[in-house]
């Protein structure tokens, strides 16, 4: 039903993928997928339509205070007296490229993950290409970014530190560091290969997301960096200039991705919840693949229900904290793997916080449990989840959230955007201070 809206608030409408659509060729849409975006946060901060389709409201504000905090990489690199460039094309061949001829030649299947094996790499033998571009932009130290994200084993930007001057083009982008220090050039990799480059690539970028598998120039130009000669010479970035240049030996095993994030973390100075948020962004962007798309729709379990209430109750915890007389106690059902929904329960307890969490074993079937809480709250919902796949259903002093059990619904993210909307609805509950 099309209703009025505020003229400074445009109306986004995302028709989120199932198996089920995929056969019938249907859409399926109900009221959580229907969210609104302020006119003028939109003109500050472009980037910000897009993640208002892909992203929930934590997505948001992060993205929002990263650009408030810190100036794109474009200028960042300007303020060393370079740029991101594209790499020679071949095309018609209608100028001299003799210039270039005897270099390594890499093109984009030539670069792994922070790895570039330039003795491996041919010489450069064409005289002929269409853009050879000029030849300072070949000069080491050289980062090198693949134009296509890689799953290694979730998707990451491919990017590589060049010490010595290298041809590139096929889908390469490339920043000359020759007036700087290689530092800069092992920092900017570190960055660029994280899961925050990730996730902000998904929430922004005009091709990745989108089905496609890209980044383009722009879209790595805007990417809020913080100051690079500071951070060069700060703890946190001795960190990730010391992780980039081992993996340019070995290449990174998981827990060394893991301590890669955590360092670019520290750099960009971020807590738990935005940690969460790009943590939950860089599995979010796996779902661009077959593989990921098809886990993003799998029944979840205990354990992944415990990590969403336990981002849940984090969140809660911030508001408890204020006064440390109260916390939540979640109560999670382990209800049998083919139920269609997944329930958690968050009691108000006059306690201390930290908030607490623990596993409800039952034998009660998913419409049992649905009926009981209609019974305690007065609400049929039953009747709600017709139109809503999701429920927040308030009683005194509990709130339980009931959604499909689906992985996508049960992720740290959506702990922290279910937090807030609980907090909004309580303010906005009759008789709520």
């Amino acid at each position: 039903r099309h209703r009025d809206r505020p003229k400074h608030r445009m109306t986004l409408v995302q028709a989120h993928w199932s198996p089920a659509g995929e056969r019938s060729r249907t859409i399926e849409l109900s009221p959580n997928d229907v969210t609104t975006l302020p006119i003028a946060s939109w003109k500050r901060c472009p980037g910000l339509f897009k993640t208002a389709f892909v992203g929930q409201k934590p997505d948001l504000l992060l993205l929002d205070q990263l650009v408030e905090d810190h100036q794109p990489l474009g200028l960042r690199l300007a303020g060393l007296g370079t740029q991101l460039r594209g790499g020679l094309t071949f095309g018609n061949r209608s100028r001299d490229a003799t210039f270039l001829k005897g270099l390594p030649f890499a093109r984009k299947d030539d670069i792994e993950p922070f790895l570039l094996e330039i003795d491996d790499l041919p010489a450069f033998s064409d005289d002929r290409a269409e853009h050879p571009r000029d030849r300072g932009i070949y000069r080491a130290p050289l980062l090198l970014v693949n134009e296509f994200l890689r799953q290694v084993p979730l998707p990451r930007m491919v990017v590589a530190v060049a010490e010595r001057d290298v041809v590139y083009a096929g889908a390469t982008f490339g920043v000359s560091f020759a007036h700087s220090r290689l530092e800069m050039g092992y920092l900017v990799a570190g960055v660029l290969g994280s899961a925050l480059a990730s996730w902000y690539a998904l929430m922004t970028g005009s091709s990745f997301g989108l089905w496609m598998r890209r980044v383009k120039p722009k879209d790595l130009k805007r990417m809020p960096v913080p100051a690079l000669e500071p951070s060069v010479a700060s703890d946190a970035g001795q960190r990730v200039i010391r992780l980039v240049r081992d993996f340019h030996r070995q290449p990174p095993r998981p827990d060394e991705w893991k301590e890669l994030d955590e360092a670019v973390f520290d750099l960009y100075t971020l807590d738990d919840e935005d940690r969460m948020v790009i943590r939950d962004g860089l599995l979010r962007a796996s779902w661009q693949w077959k593989e990921g798309l098809s886990r993003s729709v799998e029944r979840v379990g205990v354990n992944e229900l415990q990590t969403y209430a336990r981002a849940f109750l984090t969140s809660m915890d911030v508001w408890f904290s204020a006064l440390n007389r109260r916390r939540m106690r979640a109560q999670i059902y382990d209800l049998p793997e083919d139920a269609s929904h997944r329930v958690v329960r968050f009691v108000l307890e006059e306690s201390p916080c930290p908030s607490v969490d623990e596993v409800i074993q039952t034998k009660r079937s998913l419409q049992s449990l649905i009926r009981d809480i209609s019974a305690r709250t007065k609400v049929n919902v039953e009747n709600g989840l017709v139109g809503n796949r999701a429920l927040r259903v308030h009683a005194h002093d509990e709130v339980s959230i009931i959604k499909p059990a689906a992985l996508r619904h049960w992720l740290e993210v959506c702990g922290l955007e279910d937090a807030g909307a609980v907090v909004r609805d309580s303010a906005r509950a009759p008789g709520s201070a």
